[in-house]
């Protein structure tokens, strides 16, 4: 196992009060630990606009455009639709069948 360099890190409070500190770990256990700090509100978001993806999705491929205007109609912002795309692993597809074709979003297969 490859030991870690320690880094610096300054916490998030007023100018006036940075305090540094200094972490040590993985990357993985470092990420683990920022990720457990992360705003619950946040985390809900991105699981509202998961269960939302996967109901709008569910009857086949549809235009990416129309995917993101109707999520917004929704109250879903762009941050959460963003992760709730990559999280449940659908990728952009771009219809080659015409020339200028539009980008597509659907649910994996399987």
């Amino acid at each position: 196992m490859t030991a870690f360099q320690p880094f610096t890190r300054i916490r998030e409070q007023p100018l006036s009060r940075r305090v540094l500190e200094t972490l040590t770990g993985s990357a993985r256990v470092l990420l683990g630990q920022a990720e457990a700090l992360e705003d619950p509100t946040e985390r809900a978001a991105w699981q509202e606009a998961q269960d939302w993806l996967r109901e709008v999705l569910a009857d086949g491929p549809r235009k990416a455009s129309e995917v993101q205007k109707d999520a917004r109609g929704a109250g879903i912002s762009d941050k959460s639709l963003r992760a709730a795309r990559e999280k449940k692993g659908i990728k952009p597809h771009k219809d080659t069948t015409v020339e200028h074709g539009a980008w597509h979003w659907r649910l994996p297969r399987g």
